[in-house]
């Protein structure tokens, strides 16, 4: 399976849509193509907002989602194995628990 390098192209204060993650450098995911990549990004480092009226968590807009905001480029070369599970390989759970 392909290993993706996922990296911001812009993360200034005026890209509201930056504060619906919990992570703003580059990232390795390894997926099948591209969208799964963003897909597994935007799962792993969203930011939810509790809404008391409507529901207890609203998920909201990913920047790794977004190619304006994203590139997403294959990695031909990698330390990092194909084989495995679909899955963010960097950074690390706990790299990014701590923000």
């Amino acid at each position: 399976m392909p290993i993706w390098k996922l990296a911001p192209i812009l993360t200034t204060s005026a890209d509201d849509i930056w504060a619906n993650t919990n992570w703003y450098s580059s990232i390795l995911v390894r997926a099948k193509n591209p969208m799964q990549a963003r897909q597994l990004a935007a799962r792993a480092f969203r930011s939810t907002r509790t809404t008391k009226h409507i529901l207890p968590e609203l998920p909201l807009p990913s920047p790794w989602l977004e190619e304006s905001m994203v590139v997403c480029q294959r990695i031909p070369v990698s330390t990092y194995p194909p084989q495995g599970p679909e899955q963010v390989l960097q950074p690390q759970a706990i790299e990014y628990a701590r923000r």
